[in-house]
């Protein structure tokens, strides 16, 4: 249904395209033949006008013996006139005689349009303007596509986290289940916005929160996960309370993913810590690892859509490459970044940047 609905789509927009080919087929066909036969004729009349002058003032005019080159464009009793045009001296000689004693004058070409050029000139500006407006309209609709594929695949990676931390509350009887609903309606809620917008993102809901209270709110939900890990319970390093000037569903999502990716791929093989800092107008927060950690080529292509490093697709673990490019992009709308550097001696580390006040842009 969608790649019928994409075809559609596509067939409307270079409707144009067609509908101007068609109309400038049936003008070189129907029209221009008239026009230039107009045109012609036009400028006929022209030089017929000056042949008459020529008959009736013969002794005022210059006469000499007519060649083959002369060609003869029409009868004016008792003789015939004709003309000759020199595109390359701007000049045409019109001439009337009887037989091949002619009397002629030269004078400057008749004005004319070229109808011919004047078509294939603003034939082919309307066409490619024609054509630049509709190959927009379809790269526009293209991203779009993308556009809301990425985001509701982005989505539904996200909801994955608390769906199964809901899962896990439920099944102990523990009271944070009705916390985890709200995550995920938020979620939803998110998607619902991007589909009412018309595939555009929804602005972040920009707010003062403690970003350590966001971060233990994002963590619960794989605190026991970690705890059976070899790394133990996530180590908490760097200041107590840090406030941040962001959108807090924004900064859980990118948290699950973060948390996530560790507890996957970095947990099984020592201590993950999370150290809060403060660095001018920015909160600062690195969660490192000592896993397999990443070549300089991954990390450069670790935040690309569906990309998955070496170490990761050895795992055998889950994952689609979405996690990362979201967390990136959430980031960047909250006037923030996220980047990943190597760890020493292995593993890594990922460095959210996000603004403690209002008016703040990396």
């Amino acid at each position: 249904m969608r790649s019928l609905r994409f075809t559609l789509n596509i067939a409307l927009l270079t409707l144009p395209v067609v509908l101007l080919i068609l109309v400038g087929s049936y003008f070189w066909c129907k029209e221009l033949p008239d026009l230039v036969k107009q045109e012609k004729e036009k400028k006929r009349l022209e030089y017929r006008v000056v042949a008459v002058d020529i008959k009736e003032n013969q002794k005022t005019f210059p006469s000499l013996r007519r060649t083959s080159k002369w060609k003869i464009a029409g009868k004016m009793n008792p003789g015939r006139w004709g003309y000759v045009e020199d595109d390359s001296t701007g000049q045409t000689l019109v001439w009337y005689g009887v037989d091949d004693n002619v009397n002629y004058v030269r004078i400057p070409l008749a004005d004319k349009k070229n109808y011919v050029a004047l078509f294939w000139v603003w034939g082919s500006i309307i066409f490619l303007l024609v054509l630049g407006a509709t190959v927009l309209c379809i790269k526009f609709f293209i991203d779009y596509i993308r556009t809301r594929d990425d985001f509701i695949a982005a989505t539904a990676h996200d909801l994955t986290t608390p769906l199964v931390g809901l899962r896990y509350a439920l099944q102990f009887g523990k009271v944070d289940a009705p916390i985890i609903v709200e995550r995920m309606i938020r979620l939803v809620n998110n998607l619902k916005d991007f589909l009412r917008l018309g595939g555009k993102m929804p602005k972040p809901n920009l707010e003062k929160f403690n970003i350590l209270e966001a971060f233990n709110s994002a963590y619960s939900l794989f605190a026991a996960d970690y705890e059976e890990e070899e790394s133990g319970p996530i180590i908490l390093t760097g200041l107590k309370e840090l406030t941040v000037y962001a959108d807090r569903t924004l900064v859980e999502q990118v948290l699950w993913n973060l948390l996530g990716n560790e507890l996957k791929y970095a947990a099984p093989y020592g201590a993950v810590r999370a150290n809060f800092t403060l660095e001018n107008d920015y909160a600062i927060i690195e969660i490192s690892d000592f896993g397999p950690g990443m070549t300089k080529k991954e990390m450069s292509k670790a935040f690309n859509r569906y990309y998955r490093a070496k170490t990761v697709m050895v795992s055998g673990k889950g994952g689609f490459g979405i996690g990362l490019c979201s967390s990136k992009e959430a980031a960047e709308r909250m006037n923030g970044s996220l980047l990943v550097k190597a760890n020493k001696p292995k593993g890594c580390v990922f460095i959210l940047k996000l603004p403690i006040k209002e008016g703040i842009c990396v």
